[in-house]
């Protein structure tokens, strides 16, 4: 008997890529900008603390897994993105060019 449960889906299955992000109503004007501050500031371990998983209020990324095809890509909860800050931080840092780049 185990001692504790075993995590099936983080042991087999990982993230490849962030496709894109659907904002929640409240946060639907915020840039992309403010989104990676409220993340990764000095004070980003209390916003991940914030954050409760299937919360209206959770942006919801749309997730390319390793070993599916795209058609098997699904929208996830910033909960379980959260856990891959680098392919995060990637996909928030190119939609910040892509808005910067957007206002010539």
């Amino acid at each position: 008997m185990l001692d504790e449960p075993v995590d099936i889906f983080e042991e087999n299955i990982k993230i490849e890529r962030i496709i894109d992000c659907k904002r929640p109503l409240k946060h639907a004007k915020r840039s992309y900008r403010d989104i990676f501050d409220s993340i990764f500031s000095k004070y980003g371990d209390l916003y991940e603390k914030q954050i409760v998983f299937g919360a209206k209020t959770n942006y919801k990324f749309l997730v390319k897994w390793q070993g599916l095809f795209y058609e098997e890509s699904t929208f996830e909860d910033e909960f379980i993105v959260l856990k891959y800050k680098d392919i995060l931080r990637k996909f928030l840092q190119l939609k910040m060019f892509e808005e910067t780049i957007g206002k010539f």
